[in-house]
């Protein structure tokens, strides 16, 4: 697949890109393509700073790798970084992707067409521009949608594998495990209807991501006693989805 982000830097010239790190730990990941070598850096504000007014050159930084192609995952602290490209040599065309765990709402970066959109809860609570955390806890999370019509067509679908008239709602949350260990794991669970909208039919899919970066669900270590899983599968699961089905005309109701 493609990457998502495109920039043209002449030669001499750098580019800086805003990572907000809403939380300790932060894992920032970046993936990048260059048709020519340049510096990629990532950088702590102060560093950015030093580098910027010529204190310190690019080498000052939390991590710096010169090539045509970067993948890296880096675990920061809470606060504000900067991925920074250096066209050192001849003037390069750079495509990127920059991701962070936990997703900042605070991403500038412009989204790619077609533009998923939704309400969310971030965890933060913006006061007069001062920001707290904030956590709300459950056992159950229900999705209701209330579908009159839908209709989609997105030309360029077959080249991701999928149907020119699909669209999908999907809900998802958090799954914290308090293992038996003492460790706490971050599961990414989604429950998403997976709709054919030339033909009014639907399937189930549901998804398992483990955010953690490290860890294992399975039953030997879960610590809640209504808790459980039935059958044990390994981190960055994807559960097959269910054949399409006809639409009906009442609500869907998901968990």
């Amino acid at each position: 697949m493609p990457l998502p982000y495109q920039i043209v830097l002449l030669s001499g010239y750098y580019e800086p890109l805003q990572i907000d790190a809403p939380s300790i730990p932060t894992t920032i990941s970046i993936s990048v393509s260059s048709n020519t070598t340049l510096s990629t850096a990532i950088m702590t504000t102060t560093q950015y700073n030093n580098f910027n007014n010529g204190v310190s050159d690019i080498s000052a930084s939390l991590f710096l790798q010169n090539g045509t192609t970067v993948q890296r995952s880096l675990k920061v602290s809470e606060g504000l970084y900067y991925l920074v490209f250096f066209a050192y040599g001849r003037s390069a065309n750079v495509s990127y992707d920059v991701q962070t765990f936990p997703i900042s709402p605070y991403f500038a970066y412009p989204l790619t067409r077609p533009e998923p959109s939704g309400v969310a809860a971030f965890g933060l609570y913006n006061d007069s521009g001062k920001v707290t955390p904030f956590k709300v806890e459950s056992t159950d999370v229900v999705g209701v949608a209330n579908i009159e019509s839908l209709q989609a067509y997105n030309a360029s679908a077959a080249a991701y594998g999928d149907t020119v008239s699909g669209a999908t709602l999907q809900l998802n949350s958090i799954l914290v495990v308090n293992e038996k260990g003492g460790q706490q794991q971050n599961y990414w669970v989604q429950n998403t209807p997976d709709f054919v909208t030339a033909a009014s039919m639907v399937s189930w899919a549901d998804n398992i991501w483990n955010g953690s970066v490290s860890g294992f669900l399975s039953n030997n270590t879960i610590t809640s006693v209504d808790g459980g899983m039935p059958t044990p599968r390994t981190p960055d699961t994807t559960i097959p989805s269910s054949p399409r089905t006809p639409l009906t005309g009442s609500p869907y109701s998901w968990r």
